[in-house]
Order: structure tokens, then C-alpha cells, then sequence
């Protein structure tokens, strides 16, 4: 019985080992799919997407629309939680508790932004529809001019996600974990997402800004491992 106990006690490392290995890299490549998931879907965004409370811009096009709305609220959020967490996985002694600031502003950020983005581009699609003809131009109208029930949550989640993302690059800077490179980046990317305006630009801009994400991801699949001692 004993040399039973004292083999599964040597293995038990082995195992935890892989355990956390498999944790770590399924989370760095949810994290590199969402940012990429993201950045491909504002670069494809369709032009009827600019507006979502244009009527005649959205009508030809609703079903894009629409597609854009969920692909966005799923990825984006997606690549948020997904940073906040392997923050914390690669701070861990100085700067971790900023990390773990970081994440939870990521964390719940996500979701405001994600029922936000979600709702405008549906209520769009709704909007559109055949049934609703004449009276979806009027709605459409009254959302765009009421807009603060839908765009409001989107927007206090982004400025959550976006000041998350800068807390963790602060953690970053502070641990050494990353190189300097990667903090510095996050906050050019950042600053310049915010002075490119609408249209093309912010898309580009914005997708070169998700691309920080990636590149957490990679230190993410990369990050050393401890290999914890059994006890029993």
C-alpha cells in the first residue's frame, strides 16, 4: 500500500505539470484567436456597419450587419478576459497586484462591451426588417437619437477594458516579465487608436492595437513553469 502511495506521489508533479502546461497554452491561443478574430472583423467591417442607425445605409446590407455586431461582441470581449488572465499568470510577485487590477477591470469591462456592441447591431437588423416597413425608419431614427441605453454600456466597457489593458501594461513594465518593448507598445497602440478617428484609419490602427494582444499571448505559450513538489 505504501509503495502504491509513494508512486501516484511521484507522479503527482509529472501530472500537475501538464495540467498547468495545458491551462496556460489553451489560454494563450484563446487569447491569440480572439485579438485576431477581432482585428480581421473591424478590417472586414461593411460599410453599412459605420452607422447602425442609418436606415437606408444598413437596410441592403443588414445581414453583414448583423454578423459584424456578434463577431465583434464575442471576440473582442473574448481577448479581453483572455489578456486579464494571462496577465496574472505572467505577473505573479512585483507588479501582481496590478495585474490582477488589470484583469478585473478587462474582466468586467468585457461584458458591458459586449451587450452593448451586440444590441445596436441587432436592434439594426431588426429594424431593417420587411415586416417593420414603413415604421423601421422611425425606429431606427429613435434608437440613433436614444442611443445611450445601448452605446452607453458598450462605452463604459470599453473605457474599462481599455484602462484594464493599461493597468496591465503597467504590470508588465513594473515585473520585467515581458520585454519593455511589448508596455510601450500597448500604449502608443492605444494613443493612437484613440487620435485616428472613424473610418479606415481607426481600423488599421485598432487592429495593429490587437496585435499586442497577440504578442501576449505568445510570452503566454512561452511562460516558465514551477514544478510544485508533492506533499503526502
Amino acid at each position: 500500500m505504501n509503495d502504491r502511495h509513494d508512486v501516484l506521489t511521484a507522479e503527482r508533479p509529472l501530472i500537475d505539470h501538464r495540467v498547468r502546461l495545458a491551462r496556460q497554452r489553451s489560454l494563450a491561443v484563446v487569447l491569440a484567436l480572439g485579438a485576431t478574430a477581432a482585428a480581421a472583423n473591424l478590417l472586414l467591417r461593411p460599410v453599412a456597419a459605420e452607422d447602425s442607425s442609418e436606415f437606408a445605409q444598413v437596410a441592403p446590407d443588414r445581414d453583414a450587419v448583423w454578423l459584424f455586431g456578434l463577431v465583434g461582441a464575442i471576440s473582442t470581449p473574448v481577448a479581453y478576459l483572455a489578456v486579464g488572465l494571462a496577465s496574472c499568470l505572467l505577473v505573479s510577485a512585483r507588479g501582481g497586484m496590478l495585474a490582477t487590477v488589470g484583469g478585473m477591470l478587462t474582466g468586467l469591462g468585457a461584458f458591458g462591451y459586449a451587450c452593448g456592441f451586440f444590441a445596436f447591431h441587432t436592434l439594426s437588423w431588426y429594424g431593417t426588417a420587411d415586416v417593420l416597413s414603413p415604421q423601421g425608419e422611425e425606429f431606427l431614427t429613435y434608437v440613433g437619437d436614444n442611443a445611450g441605453h445601448v452605446f452607453g454600456p458598450q462605452m463604459l466597457g470599453f473605457l474599462l477594458c481599455a484602462l484594464g489593458y493599461l493597468t496591465i501594461a503597467g504590470a508588465f513594465w513594473r515585473s520585467r516579465a515581458v520585454p519593455r518593448w511589448l508596455p510601450i507598445s500597448i500604449a502608443v497602440t492605444f494613443v493612437l487608436t484613440m487620435l485616428a478617428g472613424t473610418g479606415i484609419a481607426f481600423d488599421v490602427v485598432h487592429a495593429v492595437y490587437m496585435a499586442t494582444f497577440v504578442a501576449v499571448a505568445w510570452f503566454a505559450w512561452h511562460a516558465p513553469q514551477e514544478r510544485v513538489p508533492a506533499t503526502g
